[in-house]
């Protein structure tokens, strides 16, 4: 507080919210809150003075929340082989951003948002970012990943031309029929991430989706030989 004809020996008296605060001090040091508000009154001994108790302006506080960075990428998990496509990363801080990608564990691109390139089959698409400048941040990185698949590298089943995957779109369980030897699945949201795995026996099997939000997902058909199938399916 800066003063005026405070005399000799002039008094503090610190307020937040209306109730009292600190010590007979000029400074007031805490942790604020959200819509405080802050004064000071001051109490003067000067001599000739017109009132002895002054009161301050009112400080009126805005604490913006600490928010951990996250990124998002967006763009194709399945696409045609040998095409190019762009991905762009999303963040939600208004702080400065640097922006790493990287291929298969390997740093590529440059310090931009988005990163475009032709992708091989499987290849595993990383953003990291970092954070510096205004805010207030629970920690000052976050990282996001997304799998690509090709068709190219989406090798048909030999041996299973006869399954049938019903009903597409639907709300809450997915028939496989038709399965003609033991395979695994998996089932993948659009960037990629394994949301739920298993075994399909011969014959007809059922996988229950009725816990995931509204959506496309990808239904991963894999043999014993290693030959995979990727089927879009659309939950209601």
């Amino acid at each position: 507080a800066s003063i005026t004809n405070g005399g000799a020996a002039p008094i503090y008296q610190w307020e937040v919210n209306s109730l009292n605060v600190g010590t007979n001090s000029n400074i007031y040091s805490y942790v604020p809150s959200n819509g405080n508000s802050v004064i000071c009154v001051l109490s003067s001994n000067a001599q000739c003075a017109s009132s002895s108790i002054a009161m301050s302006n009112t400080i009126n506080l805005t604490v913006d929340p600490n928010v951990a960075p996250t990124v998002t990428i967006s763009g194709a998990t399945v696409i045609t082989t040998g095409s190019t496509q762009t991905y762009t990363a999303t963040v939600n801080v208004s702080g400065t951003v640097t922006y790493q990608w990287q291929v298969n564990g390997v740093n590529v691109g440059t310090n931009t948002s988005t990163y475009t390139y032709t992708p091989n089959d499987s290849d595993i698409l990383v953003c990291n970012i970092t954070v510096s400048g205004a805010g207030c941040y629970i920690g000052n990185w976050a990282t996001n990943k997304i799998t690509i698949y090709t068709t190219m590298g989406i090798t048909q089943l030999s041996n299973n031309s006869a399954i049938h995957i019903y009903p597409n779109p639907t709300n809450d369980l997915l028939h496989v029929d038709g399965v003609q030897e033991n395979m695994t699945y998996r089932i993948l949201n659009v960037m990629g991430a394994a949301m739920q795995e298993g075994k399909l026996h011969v014959g007809g099997n059922g996988i229950a989706i009725e816990e995931y939000p509204a959506g496309m997902y990808l239904l991963e058909l894999t043999n014993s030989k290693g030959e995979r199938q990727v089927k879009r399916v659309v939950r209601e």
